[in-house]
């Protein structure tokens, strides 16, 4: 598995060294699912940590930003828990 660094206070990603540009959503779905290794985040609290108040919040508006994160950081870094939100395992 590559190694995948999120720098909270400079915004920053990388995968195994290399920079690599997340949209703010995007980082901050990556983000709190970071902060809670091996355990479930509902979308709802992805919606909140990820989105603005007043930015529009469409039905697969999650679902549609890890299809995103998943293409630039890899497959498998976002694990999905069916009918419930999304997990990134521990390590």
């Amino acid at each position: 598995m590559k190694t995948i660094t999120l720098n909270p206070f400079s915004r920053q990603a990388t995968v195994a060294g290399k920079p690599v540009h997340l949209p703010r959503a995007e980082f901050n779905i990556m983000l709190t699912l970071a902060q809670r290794p091996g355990a479930y985040v509902d979308r709802s609290a992805l919606e909140m940590a990820a989105l603005p108040q007043n930015e529009y919040r469409g039905k697969r508006c999650i679902d549609q930003r890890v299809v995103s994160i998943r293409r630039r950081l890899g497959r498998d870094v976002v694990r999905t828990v069916t009918n419930f939100g999304y997990m990134v395992e521990k390590g």
